[in-house]
């Protein structure tokens, strides 16, 4: 049985102003990841494992945590007082119930500093991102009030818009580092659909199991899901490797974390798989994970 309608998330846009001078690195993506981190540890510490280490209540290192940050996507470094950038969370499964807990970490966030200089941001505006809706405040500086959020969005609404859609052809715009591995190795080439599939249904398949208590899939459909996966055709690409390191404060040493990024082209019938990619498009499968999954905008030709 298929429960992909059963997930659920809810997204948030933070929208900042810098107080004072702001210097990020091209890619922000662990610099506000880190910093998340550690203030959620100041605001509401029994939290922290719960959603950064979730593996260590599981007894499981293959635990994918209940949450993606989306850093700013500018490619601008540095940030003049009174600039404005914005960031997105998106909670998944049981972490939705922590909302508040997390908008008051992001405010946390901004006023004890970001970067290495450690310039302070304002959190101006919170919104909630529905599909097909215009983004929900929550919050906003300029009245200090703070209004309930929107129901979760559930997998059932993002699937609805893929109904009827039969595309011969699907293009996904990779618009951060896609980073696959086969057979152990770094997948350098244009990843063929079913594998880049296969992880795109694996993730959301934890997703499920962990943060929603049910599997997405029974095993014999999901096994028929991948074989037709392999007769789907790679088409034209641009794809390119891109190289960049980070800092990892956890494991106090510089890591690798380069991958594809650009635009690549499947074909053939697709219909079936559309459900699960329109998933992970708005779930922004994954972010910096285990699985090196980067988030990706579909374009359809039907």
């Amino acid at each position: 049985m298929d429960h992909a309608e059963l997930l659920q998330s809810t997204n948030l846009r933070f929208h900042f102003t810098a107080d004072s001078l702001l210097n990020l690195p091209p890619y922000k993506g662990s610099v506000f990841h880190g910093a998340f981190g550690l203030a959620l540890k100041r605001v509401a510490p029994p939290l922290y494992n719960e959603l950064f280490d979730p593996a260590s209540i599981e007894s499981n290192g293959d635990v994918p945590k209940p949450f993606v940050l989306r850093p700013p996507s500018a490619a601008e470094c540095h940030y003049s007082a009174d600039s404005t950038l914005q960031c997105e969370l998106i909670l998944i499964g049981h972490a939705i119930n922590h909302l508040s807990a997390c908008i008051c970490a992001m405010d946390s966030l901004g006023r004890t500093g970001i970067g290495k200089e450690r310039g302070k941001l304002s959190l101006a505006r919170v919104d909630v991102l529905k599909p097909g809706y215009a983004p929900s405040t929550i919050y906003s500086a300029h009245d200090q009030r703070w209004h309930p959020p929107p129901p979760a969005v559930t997998g059932a609404e993002i699937i609805a818009a893929t109904t009827g859609i039969a595309p011969t052809t699907v293009t996904l715009d990779f618009q951060s580092h896609i980073r696959l591995q086969a057979d152990n190795r770094l997948v350098y080439t244009p990843p063929p659909f079913h594998l880049f599939f296969s992880r795109v249904l694996g993730r959301l398949s934890m997703l499920a199991r962990f943060h929603h208590g049910f599997d997405l899939l029974d095993n014999n459909s999901k096994q028929v899901l991948l074989e037709k996966a392999k007769q789907i055709e790679t088409g034209a690409n641009s794809l390119r490797w891109d190289d960049w390191t980070r800092y990892s404060g956890r494991q106090k040493t510089l890591m690798k974390f380069g991958g594809l990024l650009g635009e690549i082209s499947y074909k053939g019938e697709l219909e079936p798989f559309m459900p699960y990619l329109a998933l992970g498009e708005w779930l922004h499968v994954g972010g910096k994970t285990s699985f090196g999954l980067g988030k990706y905008v579909i374009r359809v030709k039907r």
